[in-house]
């Protein structure tokens, strides 16, 4: 897929990300490790023809989780400062660079949904082309997947989460995602619940938002999953931004509530450890 073309008011960030994306693959294919574009550098180049439409202040990207620490000691060792780091995932800085890359070894929580890193690098597609560098491109279905449970996962209000209600049409409109299949894949992945809390959310003045609505569509029934999601929009609607009742969506929509105590314990103790590290910093 070529480059699409873009205004200047989105060449800026754009061209500064790839540059941090192909530093950082080159390094890390030096040692074999994996690369995988992740949420705004990926959505930039292959759903929006503008990359100013879709503005990013970091650079996401993930690595197979056994490799995780191998690559942060890469990225380190040729001068990447670490900015911060929590069991999940490590910011880092190159130098002459502006946008810090996140570097991440899971997409969820610990036991949160079902999106291990080596499933979605064994669904990628090896590329040079598009960054230059050898880099692993996701699944559009794992991207859209990702899409729903990072917004299930905020904590944050509205406009925290808007890039992502904007990111689900689109994607699914520039990839003519099939709604069986697409239900099929958030299924597969732990994501159904999410989706029926997500998707209702996705603006009405989206024109492609008719294919968010048919995915939703062919979710396969599940009334637990329906009166857990319409509960949770409704608390939505009703709380603040970064209101400790916002985690709920993120824990209640996981795929079955014995799921959402397992990762909602495993994000506590994870939360305990983070804090420990902050701890040892200062």
């Amino acid at each position: 897929m070529t480059l699409a073309p873009f205004s200047n008011r989105g060449l800026a960030s754009h061209l500064i990300g790839r540059a941090v994306l192909k530093a950082a693959a080159q390094l890390l294919h030096e040692h074999a490790i994996p690369v995988m574009p992740l949420k705004g550098i990926w959505l930039q180049h292959f759903v929006y023809a503008d990359p100013s439409e879709r503005p990013i202040t970091d650079v996401d990207v993930l690595v197979p989780d056994s490799r995780y620490l191998q690559a942060i000691a890469v990225l380190r060792a040729a001068g990447w400062e670490l900015r911060g780091s929590n069991v999940s995932e490590a910011a880092l800085r190159a130098p002459g660079f502006p946008l810090p890359l996140d570097l991440h070894r899971r997409l969820f929580t610990r036991a949160a949904f079902r999106m291990p890193s080596e499933a979605l690098f064994a669904r990628g597609t090896a590329d040079r082309g598009t960054y230059e560098i050898e880099v692993v491109l996701p699944d559009p279905l794992d991207v859209f997947a990702h899409l729903i449970g990072h917004f299930v996962k905020r904590r944050g209000g509205r406009e925290q989460s808007r890039h992502e209600l904007q990111d689900l049409p689109h994607l699914a409109a520039r990839f003519d995602l099939d709604p069986s299949a697409a239900a099929r894949h958030l299924e597969r992945c732990g994501l159904a619940r999410a989706s029926r809390y997500a998707l209702p959310c996705v603006p009405e003045v989206q024109a492609s938002r008719d294919r968010c609505r048919e995915i939703l569509q062919e979710l396969r029934p599940d009334p637990i999953g329906q009166v857990l999601a319409s509960g949770m929009l409704k608390l939505r609607a009703r709380v603040s931004a970064g209101s400790a009742l916002a985690i709920l969506p993120g824990f209640l929509l996981d795929r079955s509530l014995p799921r959402a105590v397992i990762s909602g314990a495993l994000r506590a103790i994870d939360r305990r450890h983070d804090l420990e590290i902050e701890a040892s910093r200062g």
